[in-house]
């Protein structure tokens, strides 16, 4: 599953899922830098994932989840950027 993220200046299109690039590797192929929490984002990322599977979240809630988060990415880097 493919999200963009429209907030501020940055365009960063981000893929979630069980196949999907680390986060990190997405976030460095698309120019930015490596921003400080992203392992912790990552980590968060997975945890939908396995929700999602284990059919605990339903589509829309993960879907929900996952756009907080890439909001939450979307900050971290622009902090980083700015810095």
């Amino acid at each position: 599953m493919k999200t963009i993220a429209p907030l501020q200046n940055i365009k960063l299109a981000i893929h979630f899922g069980a196949l999907a690039d680390p986060l990190i590797n997405q976030v460095k192929a698309q120019g930015y830098r490596y921003p400080p929490g992203i392992d912790y984002l990552q980590g968060c990322a997975d945890m939908i994932t396995r929700l999602k599977v284990a059919l605990i979240l339903s589509d829309g809630e993960a879907e929900k989840a996952r756009r907080r988060l890439l909001k939450r990415l979307t900050e971290l880097i622009l902090k980083g950027e700015n810095q």
